[in-house]
């Protein structure tokens, strides 16, 4: 039902009878004025009633041409068989297996009803993916970067531009919802009428935003007239609409019957409370069609909602569940005498595209994640940037910024402008107001060049002064064609801080100073081991003074079980024998000492006569809750979390006989997690605190890693 259904049918709900006389002068007005009366106080509630009395009457978007598609598929020889694929968040990837296992047996459907994000896998397989293609933009794309965070103010807390545009880089151009191979509707929620919407034509990536809309984490979304969100808040499995269309259906569910919550929390009750309304209903219209129906019950209700990482296992579980039921006895009865369709014939050649597609998107992908905008898209939201992980290639920061973000994506252009606090990684004691604008431009696949500019502002309460601390970096990355679990890149990037004169205790590198680095980095990321491989030169410009220093660092972590290990190694020397090597917060030792954080620097302390400073650590650790994720609330999402005790050692005085080998040392315990609101958008972590040798007292601090 079109608008313009709608606005006849609302208007024709009243049986109100006005007889209207003309009359010339004033009797014309009297009576203009009675109906004017009427209408405010008779037909005004009247209307109001029917439109209530309307909650349980759907809107259904191109449902004529939906059953003529219908009739082209089953050619009016055999009745069609529809399939229903239930709403679930990351347990709805089970539907994957589904489709893989009705595929091999020839049980193609001839439409499918889907809502949430059971609605993704059925959009995306009647464009023409195959199961095994689902699956692998699944598993191979960190889903998890696809969703900015932004600023709840008219919005949800999670921004889609970033998946819709992965997801546009595989379609035709203009696809619409109403061309796609197998007939697809969409079950939506509106908020205007509060009324069920059933959508079957449309451009395709607003449906698809629109399938999984759920109210607070994302965006509602426009369609004629209407604000749609998820249609899974209502009924998880919809199958009653699919007996519109067809007399035998299959239904395939992902509901939730996880236990293993803390039901005392007041988010999670509520997210439980609406579960049972949903699921109930799911329920009571599978047990109305039991006779005339097949139920594939996905074996994957223990898996939370928010169990996005786990994508290969819930497939696999959706399918061996399709496996199990349509083997069973009791289903060969129910399918006696049902007749399938085959495959559309395009499906062969757009497959193949679709492959070809693929693969040329995960060489990019693998460079640098990015999958760029459709077009120009704007957010705010709230975002940060931490300048002083172990590694950290911004050499002369090593404060944390954190405040309101706003992001400007086109194409292959990101800019983003963040405004906020800022506070040194290792001292929070000081802490300033902080700006920064922060650009980013990919060219080509393996080319990427970052600018940014940052300004801190540092204020003294007690002696009324500002101390501004400007800092401006321009960078480029090129990424070797060598593919995961492998990576090599050459860096290069030229650094500039200055502190106007004024002095700037947030930021320890003060003065006038320019850093260029050029460096050849090596990675390998495996399941238990990973490594980080680098080696480069530094050239300080300080005071019309250029050195040129040389660096090699490298980083192992291993894991397994509840074990966790962990080294690195880490040196700089002078070629020019002047000492005064330079510390840089990448080399990852945690400490408070301006003699070794300035060290280089024009507002270096003392002379230094050492040529060179080396650097070592060792960590041994637990992973916690045996590697599980921990639900927060069923809000927040902490992942891979880890406690370690950690000592790292730095040598990095002159001195003379054997005190030239004692080192300075930090020692401490270090927690470590990733975590990410409802299973997307993951930021990782560490806070850490310990005993900071060269100041012989405590420290306490944090790092994060995360794109804007």
């Amino acid at each position: 039902m079109g608008s313009l259904d709608y606005f006849i049918e609302k208007s024709n709900r009243s049986d109100v009878a006005v007889s209207c006389f003309m009359y010339n002068g004033f009797d014309m007005l009297r009576r203009a004025f009675v109906f004017f009366l009427l209408a405010v106080f008779c037909v005004t509630p009247l209307l109001a009633a029917d439109n209530l009395l309307l909650l349980d009457t759907p809107f259904v978007y191109g449902g004529e041409e939906f059953v003529k598609k219908i009739e082209e598929r089953t050619g009016g020889q055999r009745e069609p068989v529809g399939l229903v694929l239930s709403g679930g968040s990351a347990r709805a990837w089970a539907h994957i297996g589904v489709l893989k296992y009705l595929e091999e047996k020839g049980m193609v459907p001839d439409f499918i009803i889907s809502n949430s994000m059971g609605s993704i896998i059925a959009m995306l397989y009647s464009a023409g993916f195959s199961p095994d293609q689902i699956l692998r933009l699944t598993t191979e794309i960190n889903i998890s970067e696809l969703f900015a965070l932004a600023l709840p103010v008219n919005r949800g807390l999670l921004d889609v531009e970033q998946f819709k545009a992965m997801i546009n880089v595989f379609l035709p151009d203009d696809l619409k919802v109403e061309d796609l191979y197998i007939p697809v509707m969409i079950i939506c929620e509106d908020l205007t009428t509060k009324r069920q919407v059933r959508i079957t034509e449309g451009d395709f990536t607003t449906v698809m935003a629109a399938s999984f809309a759920l109210p607070v984490y994302f965006d509602s979304v426009s369609y004629n007239g209407h604000l749609l969100t998820d249609g899974g808040q209502v009924n998880l499995a919809p199958l009653e609409v699919a007996y519109n269309y067809a007399p035998f259906n299959i239904l395939s569910t992902t509901f939730n019957s996880n236990s293993d919550v803390n039901l005392k929390n007041p988010i999670t009750a509520l997210n439980v409370s609406i579960d049972i309304g949903k699921s109930r209903n799911g329920i009571e219209e599978i047990f109305s069609h039991s006779d005339d129906s097949i139920w594939i019950r996905c074996d994957v209700e223990g898996f939370s909602f928010m169990d996005f990482d786990n994508t290969a296992e819930i497939a696999g579980r959706g399918y061996d569940s399709a496996k199990a039921t349509l083997e069973a006895e009791e289903t060969a009865a129910k399918l006696a005498g049902i007749s399938f369709g085959t495959l559309p014939e395009a499906f062969a050649e757009t497959r193949s595209e679709i492959g070809e597609r693929i693969d040329r998107f995960e060489r990019s992908y693998s460079y640098y994640h990015h999958t760029g905008s459709i077009g120009l898209s704007a957010s705010v939201g709230l975002g940060g940037r931490s300048y002083a992980y172990p590694g950290d290639s911004y050499a002369l920061r090593n404060d944390v910024l954190t405040g309101l973000r706003y992001d400007v994506r086109y194409k292959d252009l990101e800019l983003s402008a963040v405004g906020g606090l800022s506070a040194r990684t290792y001292n929070f004691a000081y802490i300033a107001p902080a700006a920064e604008v922060f650009a980013r431009l990919y060219l080509f696949d393996a080319v990427r060049i970052e600018a940014d500019a940052g300004l801190i502002l540092d204020t003294d309460l007690s002696i009324p002064a500002l101390r501004p601390q400007l800092y401006v970096t321009l960078r480029g990355t090129y990424v070797l064609p060598v593919f995961d679990p492998c990576r090599i890149s050459l860096d290069g990037s030229w650094e500039m801080a200055w502190d106007f004169g004024k002095g700037n205790r947030v930021t320890p590198w003060t003065g006038y100073s320019q850093l260029f680095t050029y460096a050849t980095a090596f990675s390998f990321s495996g399941p238990e081991l990973s490594t980080q491989a680098q080696a480069g030169i530094n050239a300080t410009l300080v005071d019309s003074i250029t050195r040129v220093f040389g660096f090699v660092r490298f980083r192992a972590d291993y894991s397994r079980g509840s074990l966790r290990l962990g080294s690195r190694v880490s040196g700089r020397f002078a070629f020019d024998s002047q000492g005064d090597v330079p510390y840089l917060v990448g080399d990852g030792f945690y400490t408070n000492s301006d003699e070794i954080l300035r060290q280089g620097s024009p507002s270096g302390q003392a002379h230094n006569q050492r040529n060179s400073l080396v650097g070592a650590g060792v960590s041994v650790g637990l992973n916690l809750n045996g590697g599980r994720p921990v639900s927060m609330g069923e809000i927040l999402l902490m992942e891979g979390s880890s406690v370690s005790l950690y000592c790292d050692l730095l040598w990095y005085r002159q001195a003379e006989g054997w005190q030239a080998f004692v080192p300075a040392v930090s020692s401490g315990v270090q927690f470590e997690t990733d975590l990410s609101l409802i299973g997307l958008r993951k930021v990782s972590l560490a806070l850490y605190a310990g005993y900071d040798g060269p100041m012989r007292g405590f420290i306490c601090g944090l790092w994060f890693k995360s794109e804007y």
